[in-house]
């Protein structure tokens, strides 16, 4: 990201939209700084923090499309954190991220509530793949249960009823 602010302009970022905004949660900043240049340079808008509690507040801020989360940050259980995001944010998109093999991880993570995983083995592009599916998963999906009304209020009984 620009010190102004706005993402790096890339010839890969879709042209429609704004650009994906991504919570970045990982405890190792080498890996953190890593994959915020990764999907920086694809157009995507990084938030990053090494803290699950401080990623709970950023949802509330910036609401991401997209939250990778470290399985083993710091000060929460991972699992518990995804499915925590997930409560306050219903329409957000998890992707975990673990050393661990992703078939091993990938039962319990999708049970939490993450759309996929990645894990070490995992090619950058392979990552920006996952992380774009996720963008499009949450930018069309709406929660299910919602308190929004038709225009004009609620529907009115026909004239001459009761």
């Amino acid at each position: 990201m620009h010190t102004d602010g706005h993402p790096r302009p890339s010839p890969g970022r879709p042209s429609s939209g704004p650009p994906p905004r991504i919570l970045l949660v990982d405890t190792l900043p080498e890996r953190r700084a890593g994959l915020t240049l990764l999907l920086e340079d694809t157009g995507m808008c990084v938030f990053g923090t090494a803290s699950g509690t401080e990623a709970l507040a950023i949802i509330g801020l910036v609401a991401p499309d997209v939250a990778v989360v470290d399985l083993r940050v710091a000060d929460w259980d991972g699992l518990s954190l995804i499915r925590q995001l997930r409560r306050r944010r219903p329409t957000l998109a998890v992707v975990a991220h673990s050393a661990t093999d992703r078939a091993t991880v990938f039962p319990a993570a999708a049970s939490a509530g993450a759309v996929d995983v990645v894990d070490g083995h995992t090619t950058p592009d392979g990552i920006v793949r996952s992380i774009r599916e996720a963008v499009r998963l949450s930018r069309t999906t709406t929660p299910l249960v919602s308190d929004a009304r038709p225009r004009g209020g609620l529907p009115r009984a026909p004239r001459g009823t009761p």
